[in-house]
């Protein structure tokens, strides 16, 4: 397990900034879940889709691995992804408690995070040993993670276009996953660490494509509600006007 790159302040910056902002965006959805705990009485409806929590604790699960088996890695990559488990894990049991769709909630859990993450960690640890183990997680490390990140903002953009509504979309979500992956892949690139640059990249990118798609999204929203208003008063009006008509 390596430690901070004190030999390289600028790598530093990064890693610490990387760090921070991905504790901020696991932290990111808990007013939501507080609001519905606590102020609307578990209602459900009030919470976003629970795929993208699953696929973050794989994530996660696999960043740990990796970073357990890899002497490389910075240390701060295993304390920020074992955070992550930990919240992942509580919003995926608030949504698999009060739920409608626990069958599916447990079968995506029961497929991703038990069954696929046991398999990889078996087949790693019985098939490879020591240097070839590292180098063989390393590629499926890049692989799942790349996949990954480009899955959970795809399912996310697709629902916003979809139904021309940002209500299932976080903004600040977002915002920090396109700078906590601007930092995380300036920190690779400045170490020269080609595991996460793809996956890094990508997150970057469909950050980006994200804030843009809500952008364009919001003010669209904004549009239907001035336009449902002007509807609104302008039947108000004439109803007013017939009613003064009926007593004139």
């Amino acid at each position: 397990m390596g430690g901070l790159p004190l030999d390289n302040p600028l790598a530093f910056t990064f890693c610490i900034t990387g760090t921070i902002i991905s504790a901020m965006q696991y932290l990111s959805p808990l007013p939501t879940f507080y609001g519905v705990v606590y102020l609307e009485g578990w209602n459900i409806e009030g919470l976003t889709n629970p795929e993208p929590y699953i696929i973050s604790l794989f994530s996660c699960m696999l960043r740990i691995y990796h970073a357990l088996i890899n002497s490389s890695e910075c240390f701060m990559l295993l304390i920020i992804n074992i955070f992550g488990c930990f919240f992942n894990i509580v919003y995926i049991t608030i949504h698999l408690v009060y739920s409608p769709n626990k069958m599916y909630i447990g079968m995506l859990i029961m497929i991703l995070d038990v069954v696929l993450f046991a398999l990889i960690f078996l087949l790693t640890r019985l098939l490879w040993k020591d240097e070839e183990c590292v180098n063989v997680l390393s590629w499926i490390y890049l692989i799942c993670l790349s996949i990954t990140a480009v899955i959970c903002p795809s399912s996310t953009i697709y629902q916003v276009i979809k139904t021309r509504s940002i209500k299932g979309m976080q903004f600040y979500n977002s915002l920090l996953t396109t700078l906590g992956s601007a930092s995380w892949l300036a920190y690779v690139k400045l170490i020269n660490n080609k595991d996460i640059v793809a996956p890094s990249a990508l997150s970057l990118v469909f950050g980006v494509i994200q804030m843009v798609v809500y952008m364009k999204f919001k003010y669209y929203d904004s549009e239907q509600n001035v336009s449902s208003l002007q509807s609104q008063t302008a039947a108000g009006e004439v109803e007013i006007e017939m009613v003064a008509a009926k007593f004139s």
